[in-house]
Formats: C-alpha cells, sequence, structure tokens
C-alpha cells in the first residue's frame, strides 16, 4: 500500500506530531498546589516547552508566569472588533499514591498506546488545551485574524484560581477590557447520558453554579465522656447536619436546562419525548423525576453536602466544640448571600455558629448565556465538523472553571469540552486511568480550528 499524497503523508506528520507533544506534557507533572504548587519546576519545564512548540502565538504573549499564568494578546486586522478570549488551564489533579497500582499505564508517563494518550491531564486540561493552541498556531501559520484573541490560561484552577485567572481578569477589569466572547473549558460530548437517546450530546455550560463553603460549630462542656451532658456538642452538631439533609434547597426550571430538555426530545426514542418537549408545562412530572437522581438534582437545585466533621481527638474527651464543613453549589438565581441567610435560618433554634469557611473562595453562580449569541451558532456549526453526529445543547456546569472570574467581561461565557466520552469514562476525569483517544484529541484539535477559524478569521 503506498504512502499517499505529499499533502497526506504531511497531515499525517502534523498530527503525530501534536500527538507526541501532548504525551510529553503529560510528563510534566503540574499538580495545582495551595499556596504554592509541589513541583515549580515541572511547570517551568512545561513553559519552555510551550514557547518552542507554539512560537506564532508566544510572540504575542504579555505574560508568562510559571506556575500561574500565561497570557497572549493577538491583534486582528479590524480594531474595531471586540477580541475572542480563550481559556483554560495547565494545572493538575494529583495521582493519589493510593491509587497508582490502578493505572495500566504510569499517571504522568504520557504513554501513547492502545490508540490512547495515556496520563493525569489528558482530559483535563492539558489535552484540550494543547488542542487548542494547536489549531491557533495553524491558523496564524496560513494569516492574521481579523477579530483578534486573546488566550489567558491558568495555573491554579484545581486549587483557587486566585493566582492565575483571578489576577489576569482583574488586569483586564482594570485596564476596561470587552470581549466578544469567552470559551473555556466546561462540559463534554457524551454517549450513553440517557436510554432512549441513541446520539452523542455535546452538553455546552451556558450557565455555571455558584460556591460556597460553609462551616457550622457547635459549642459544648468538655470534660470526661464517663459525665456527659444531655448533648454534647457533637450530638448538637448532628441535629444540625440531619435537618440541612431533610431540607434540600427548592427546585428552580433554568432555560439552559428546558433547552437541553426540547433538544434531545428530537432524537429521543421513547414516549418520554412528550415530557421532554414541554419542559415547562410539565415541569412537576419532570423535576420529580430529575430529583430522584443525584447527578440529575444537581441541574435543579443547589446542592448541600456535608464533606467534613470534627470533633473530640480522644474517645474518652468531650469536645468543647465540633464542627463541619458543607460544600454548597449554588444554582443560579440564588447567591452566595442569600445562601448563607437561609442555612442560619433552618438552623436558628439550635446552638451553632454557620459561617463561611473561606470568603475568597465563595462566588455568586454565574448568570447564563443566550444560546441565541453568534458564539453559540459558531460552536455549534464547529461541532458539525468536528462531531458531526453529536447533538448540541445548552446545559448547566455544576463544578467550577476558571471562565467565572472573566463573567462579566463579556455577553456570552461558554463551557464546553470538545471531546467525545462514554458515562463510564467520566470516571476517569481526576481519577485512575486517565486518557484520550487520539481520534478524540485530533477531533479537539479540528473543533478549535472551526471554531476560532469562524470567531476570528472569517471576513
Amino acid at each position: 500500500m503506498g504512502s499517499g499524497t505529499p499533502l497526506e503523508s504531511a497531515l499525517r506528520d502534523r498530527e503525530q506530531t501534536a500527538i507526541d507533544r501532548l504525551s510529553t506534557a503529560i510528563t510534566h507533572p503540574t499538580v495545582a498546589g495551595y499556596p504554592e504548587p509541589q513541583d515549580r519546576a515541572a511547570f517551568d519545564g512545561l513553559m519552555t516547552l510551550l514557547r518552542t512548540w507554539y512560537p506564532l502565538i508566544f510572540a504575542h504573549a504579555t505574560v508568562v508566569d510559571a506556575p500561574w499564568r500565561i497570557v497572549v494578546e493577538i491583534p486582528g486586522r479590524d480594531e474595531s472588533l471586540l477580541p475572542l478570549l480563550l481559556t483554560g488551564h495547565f494545572d493538575v489533579v494529583p495521582a493519589a499514591e493510593s491509587q497508582r497500582d490502578g493505572w495500566t499505564h504510569p499517571p504522568f508517563s504520557g504513554a501513547v498506546a492502545d490508540g490512547f494518550v495515556w496520563g493525569r491531564g489528558s482530559l483535563d486540561d492539558k489535552g484540550p488545551l494543547l488542542a487548542l493552541l494547536e489549531a491557533v498556531e495553524s491558523l496564524l501559520a496560513a494569516t492574521s485574524p481579523r477579530r483578534g484573541l486573546v488566550i489567558a490560561l491558568g495555573g491554579d484552577e484545581e486549587v483557587t484560581g486566585l493566582n492565575g485567572a483571578a489576577r489576569t481578569a482583574a488586569e483586564f477589569r482594570e485596564a476596561g477590557r470587552r470581549f466578544h466572547a469567552n470559551l473555556d473549558e466546561g462540559s463534554a460530548v457524551v454517549s450513553g447520558m440517557l436510554r432512549d437517546i441513541p446520539v452523542p450530546v455535546a452538553l455546552v455550560g451556558t450557565s455555571e453554579k455558584g460556591y460556597l463553603d460553609l462551616t457550622i460549630t457547635a459549642g459544648g462542656t468538655g470534660g470526661h465522656a464517663a459525665m456527659p451532658p444531655r448533648h454534647t456538642a457533637v450530638g448538637i452538631l448532628a441535629q444540625a447536619i440531619a435537618l440541612i439533609e431533610r431540607r434540600p434547597f427548592p427546585n428552580r426550571r433554568l432555560h439552559s436546562i428546558e433547552q437541553f430538555f426540547r433538544t434531545i426530545a428530537t432524537r429521543s426514542t421513547s414516549v418520554a419525548r412528550v415530557v421532554y418537549r414541554h419542559p415547562r408545562l410539565l415541569w412537576p412530572v419532570l423535576s420529580r423525576v430529575l430529583a430522584a437522581g443525584s447527578s440529575t438534582d444537581s441541574l435543579i437545585r443547589t446542592t448541600q453536602a456535608v464533606t467534613m466533621a470534627a470533633g473530640s481527638d480522644r474517645p474518652n474527651v468531650l469536645p468543647e466544640k465540633a464542627w463541619c464543613t458543607v460544600n454548597v453549589r449554588i444554582i443560579p438565581g440564588e447567591t452566595v448571600t442569600s445562601t448563607l441567610e437561609r442555612f442560619r435560618r433552618n438552623l436558628k433554634n439550635l446552638p451553632v455558629r454557620v459561617e463561611p469557611a473561606d470568603h475568597r473562595s465563595a462566588h455568586d453562580p454565574v448568570p447564563e448565556t443566550s444560546d441565541d449569541h453568534p458564539a453559540f451558532a459558531a460552536l455549534t456549526a464547529a461541532m458539525a465538523e468536528a462531531i458531526p453526529e453529536a447533538l448540541v445543547t445548552p446545559f448547566i456546569v455544576t463544578s467550577t472553571t476558571d471562565s467565572r472570574w472573566y463573567a462579566d467581561l463579556s455577553d456570552a461565557v461558554l463551557r464546553f469540552t470538545p471531546m467525545h466520552l462514554h458515562m463510564a469514562d467520566l470516571e476517569r476525569i481526576h481519577g485512575t486511568n486517565e486518557r484520550v483517544s487520539v481520534a478524540n484529541y485530533l477531533a479537539m484539535i479540528r473543533f478549535y480550528s472551526g471554531f476560532a477559524e469562524r470567531m476570528c478569521w472569517n471576513d
């Protein structure tokens, strides 16, 4: 069999180079840390590689600050057009030593095997990030963009974002910057999400939940456990926890979730499509169904999860205080203030104190972006080229992304990672055996190329 035309051969070489770069990037363990990362040398090494691999992009770099952030400002030919903002992060979560025996290939090996690139960051977020840089570098090699674009990358998204995206966004704000739209990482293209939807669904985050960690503290009388009071600090705290779990937040019907169901109704193979088509009219039925599962319940309400608790450090000593942490993800329509007030109101009859655990990490939900914005249309068109079988729909991101720091700087914030995953693959994100298929990675490059071209290069 022949090797194909010179053009085909060059394309294969370019694809192989892109795969090799991702593999190498994964070998740099850029594990996020607060207040300092675990390995600064890993961040420095990755920065050096990115400069070498993407010289046209980094010719426009205005900030290269390892380990925290990179900012690139690529001017457009038409200065009257607001630039596009592309964001992502190059830090990763740790790979726990206790779980390393479960990895098919070591988590920072970057192994290319069985059609996959293996390792921490291949899905979140080095794979998507390098795909974005590959696409923009290729476009710059052809011609300059009509609309300018800014690439803002963070190095601490997995912990706080305070030294990375938050600083960059603050500088943009102080300079009075505005952007046409912001595309960040977020939800993916998922197969098997619903049994009656036979096609993959591209979940585009047009809204994002807010975040709040609460500390609930109960006081008590210390002393010997052989002579306990009727209610210990831990007992009072347990009452508070039980009350919290008995009183979930009310459900809310978001536009993004309504549109999600209207969109999947077009491909549903079951009688449920009748309900999907009319989410507003049949919300009492639909909301009960969604509330039955933890993953779907999180789409319609503010969630509250007690994640940490402590009392005495000895089994026979009464604690003078007991405390727990409640992790709260706030749905649009509510705020940090209203959420805190609700907890205090619900617990007012118990002798407990309710306070934010860390004001710096607390933030309100990001308002919904309209799916009528031109950026959503460009994303949909780019998906039609990259993964043509996928159904594109608005969605809500229930975790947090760096885009929250930039939310007030544009009228459109889209959170989307163009990788095609099955439901079982979602556990690999931050988990064991994180990997991205080679085909998936190349499709991501096609997506970013199509999106950036439509937004910035097309006249």
